[in-house]
């Protein structure tokens, strides 16, 4: 059995900004619950690589955990993407210029 360390403060406050929220539907109390999970749910720095650690505390919550591992996933930052579509569209631009063609608007 693996011990986890939850943190009864994080958990209260937690609990009182979801009981704050009177017209949630099911399944937003669900999604605030799971957010409250993650947050009070903590991993003990040295079962974790280096480079995930928390050198400030002795452990590091589970939320935090899964916004480094996606940080880690996304290979292309929406500027890159967005810098990249645009070069293609300029340099299809001035292919149009240079065989005398009337430009025309290339869609996103």
């Amino acid at each position: 059995m693996i011990p986890l360390v939850f943190s009864i403060d994080s958990l209260k406050n937690n609990a009182k900004i979801v009981a704050k929220e009177k017209d949630m539907n099911g399944y937003e109390l669900m999604a605030a619950f799971e957010r409250t999970v993650r947050e009070v749910i903590m991993i003990p720095n040295d079962w974790l690589p280096e480079n995930f650690r928390d050198n400030r505390t002795d452990s590091v919550s589970l939320a935090d955990l899964e916004r480094k591992c996606d940080s880690i996933m996304i290979s292309e930052t929406d500027h890159q993407i967005e810098k990249r579509e645009k070069d293609m569209r300029i340099a299809a631009y001035a292919a149009m210029i240079a065989n005398g063609q009337e430009i025309t608007y290339i869609m996103k």
